[in-house]
């Protein structure tokens, strides 16, 4: 980037008078078992349980400000409700759609956006001072 450009977070904070992003990122991450979930996301790797098991890929909508919430623990997909829910329902709707019971799935969740833009904030009036301001 030139040294006379202004970034789309500069111009922003810039509008706004505030840093309204969040910087750190929210990675894809293996959580473990289909056979586990419901003790909880394991979220640390095993090479050879990845490579001998079938693969879910949960594709996220978007960083959720739960995943930020908590500074003791470095920044995980569904760490609020929607990780309750894939921990509560995902193996029974596994179940109905393949009835090999012996097979082992691997579950990754993916953040297609990595980082929450708001910090968790929806506040209408920034966002639309701001892009009252680009549009001008």
């Amino acid at each position: 980037m030139a040294n006379n450009e202004i970034t789309f977070e500069d111009y922003v904070k810039k509008i706004l008078g505030e840093d309204i992003f969040n910087k750190g990122a929210c990675p894809d991450q293996y959580v473990g078992k289909l056979k586990e979930l419901k003790d909880g996301f394991k979220r640390e790797i095993s090479k050879k349980h990845i490579e001998d098991s079938y693969k879910i890929i949960v594709i996220l909508e978007s960083s959720h400000k739960d995943e930020y919430e908590d500074d003791r623990n470095k920044l995980a997909p569904a760490k609020g409700k929607t990780g309750k829910n894939i921990r509560k329902y995902l193996a029974d709707i596994i179940s109905k759609l393949d009835s090999d019971k012996s097979k082992n799935y691997s579950i990754f969740l993916i953040n297609p956006i990595q980082y929450q833009c708001l910090k968790g904030e929806t506040n209408r009036s920034k966002t639309k001072k701001v892009f009252q301001r680009i549009m001008a």
